[in-house]
């Protein structure tokens, strides 16, 4: 397999667009089966420390999580306000 140094534009979209893919199946797998255990909602938060790498944080539960659990959640996070709720369905997020 090459590298992404040997690899020509084309190869590197491919690549690209396939992990996407694969990214986007596993998680509407992971809703799906959410859902079907019972939960109806996921939080999504985006965590951006003052220091290090930002990231991702899901949270699924049956109801929409309060305003202020979120804020718990971003107490480490630089930016407070960067999460978003959606509705489960049998098919995943809406």
């Amino acid at each position: 397999m090459k590298t992404p140094e040997e690899m020509s534009t084309e190869e590197l979209k491919a690549e690209i667009k396939k992990f996407e893919e694969e990214t986007k199946a596993a998680r509407q797998r992971e809703e799906v089966t959410a859902f079907h255990d019972g939960f109806r909602f996921k939080t999504t938060m985006w965590i951006h420390p003052m220091s290090g790498d930002d990231y991702e944080s899901s949270y699924y539960s049956e109801t929409p999580i309060s305003t202020a659990k979120i804020s718990s959640y971003l107490r480490n996070s630089e930016v407070k306000d960067d999460f978003i709720v959606k509705r489960l369905t049998r098919g995943g997020a809406e």
